[in-house]
């Protein structure tokens, strides 16, 4: 999964919970090594950073 589509995924999926009240907690399935790491960092740059498209345009 590519940082692009990750970032998506839990806007959305994070706006959906909010609007029922809820809380997002995320968890992922271990694929491999590789692949880990990549969505740990796509996690921590998030967390870090916010959302990699979301300007201040306006």
């Amino acid at each position: 999964m590519c940082k692009t589509a990750y970032s998506i995924l839990i806007e959305r999926a994070a706006k959906f919970a909010d609007s029922h009240g809820r809380t997002l907690r995320v968890f992922f399935e271990a694929s491999g090594k590789h692949e880990d790491r990549n969505l740990i960092s796509y996690v921590k740059a998030l967390k870090a950073a916010g959302m990699p498209f979301a300007g201040s345009s306006g």
